[in-house]
């Protein structure tokens, strides 16, 4: 195994970060669709929900295909980095949803409903499948923890200043339809570029034809093997619960409870000191393993969440609680990857298959199915709670779910995360695992 530093690293390091913050950046911005749609478009908050849940379907299709298709191709670009060129349409189809046309109620639904299966059932698919796949093909494993903290650092401090800038913003420019159009592209032009640097410097390792081959596995054979491998569908729950309850809650809850739409610029801005923990999470992860550091964090996370009960107006007490629920997702954010690394290697371990774009896409497809439902939850259920977005003022029962929506669900999905964790007993095999397919692969050299 080669552990010299490789020729580009600087290069690949800017790909590989760009791609990552252009992404998180994306969660950003589609994250205020049902406010904008419910608040600037006036859709009813109940329909929007619905709206959302339907695209679940054609997500669902492009989910189960995208890591195949990953697994699939033999570009001269190598297996993933292809895919990194959807990073320009997606922030197009971005730009588009932020632009609904002042038209038919049953076509803006239409519109909507188009735009949305573009940036969630196609690009983000594809973006959220190839990451591990590309970190797995394009750097080498000794290098891979740092390549993902360093990645993760830059992808949570432009995630925060997104969503510092973001209640600004929407506060500035979020009284309009033209405003929204503004917003969208203030974060599309950037987010286009930084996805195009992946295409550009994250190259993948040259494959011998002979592995190409083998690796062109029929639909049905990979798709028994997947559903062999319990550890990717364990994180995938892991990940499906924390994105179900990772809706547009806190723009919300600070017009409606805090009484200022800005306030939750001041509260993401404090959480970016959570930021602190991963100038020792690298260490940590080497001596605890990820999979504890995860359970851990999640548990502190819940009791992040359940303390935003408290001093429900103090917008630094509310800071505060950012700080340790942001701290105590921050080991699940930096190590997914590396928790699907493994799991890929648990594949080829178990079944002799080389399964990345499909073990990979089950974090796609937990993710989307997480955010999509969560979404359509969120507008569900602020609607049968007598929201209306045309008020000034929202009822009693409005404000209590706004509030459940904000501290209750989060609490109860990261509990939930915590617990399905304590079934994740992967890293103690590693070691035998390691040494295992190392043997064969040693075998494999010799024929």
């Amino acid at each position: 195994m080669k552990t010299k530093r490789e020729k580009g690293y600087g290069l690949k390091l800017i790909g590989l970060c760009g791609g990552q913050i252009s992404a998180g950046m994306e969660t950003v911005v589609i994250s205020q669709l049902t406010y904008y749609l419910t608040e600037s478009v006036l859709m009813a908050a109940a329909t929007v929900g619905i709206l959302l849940m339907c695209t679940k379907f054609f997500d669902g299709f492009t989910d189960a295909v995208a890591g195949f298709l990953v697994d699939r191709t033999h570009s001269r670009w190598g297996k993933a980095r292809p895919y990194s060129l959807l990073y320009v349409p997606m922030w197009i189809a971005m730009v588009l949803i932020y632009s609904v046309p002042q038209i038919n109620v049953k076509l803006q639904i239409a519109y909507v409903f188009v735009m949305y299966v573009i940036i969630e059932a196609i690009g983000r698919t594809f973006i959220i499948c190839i990451q591990s796949v590309l970190l797995h093909r394009a750097v080498y494993e000794e290098d891979q923890v740092k390549y993902m903290a360093v990645g993760a650092v830059f992808a949570f401090v432009f995630g925060l200043v997104a969503s510092v800038a973001m209640p600004v913003l929407i506060k500035i420019y979020g009284s309009t339809r033209t405003g929204w159009t503004i917003i969208a592209l203030i974060f599309a032009v950037p987010g286009s570029i930084l996805g195009f640097l992946q295409f550009l410097f994250v190259k993948e390792f040259p494959v011998p034809e002979k592995e190409q081959k083998a690796e062109t596995i029929p639909f049905m054979t990979g798709l028994r093997a997947l559903f062999q491998n319990k550890y990717a569908w364990i994180f995938g729950c892991v990940i499906f619960l924390y994105n179900l309850a990772s809706g547009t809650a806190g723009t919300y809850y600070a017009r409606y409870v805090i009484g200022d739409v800005g306030a939750m610029g001041v509260i993401s801005g404090m959480a970016f000191l959570s930021m602190l923990l991963m100038i020792v999470l690298p260490r940590l992860q080497k001596q605890h393993g990820s999979a504890r550091l995860i359970r851990i964090g999640l548990w502190v996370a819940c009791l992040g969440c359940l303390g935003r009960y408290l001093f429900p107006t103090n917008i630094l007490y509310q800071g505060l609680m950012a700080i340790v629920y942001m701290g105590g997702t921050l080991p699940a954010a930096t190590f997914m990857n590396l928790v699907s690394i493994d799991c890929m290697k648990y594949s080829h371990y178990q079944t002799g298959l080389r399964l990345e774009g499909v073990v990979s896409s089950v974090n796609g497809v937990a993710t989307k199915l997480g955010a999509g439902l969560g979404a359509a939850a969120l507008g569900l259920l602020m609607g049968l709670s007598g929201y209306d977005g045309s008020a000034a003022v929202q009822s009693d029962s409005a404000i209590t779910m706004i509030r459940f929506l904000y501290a209750g669900l989060p609490a109860i999905t990261t509990a939930l995360c915590a617990i399905v964790m304590h079934f994740y007993d992967l890293d103690s095999k590693l070691p035998e695992i390691n040494a295992e397919l190392e043997r064969r692969g040693a075998a494999e050299e010799k024929l």
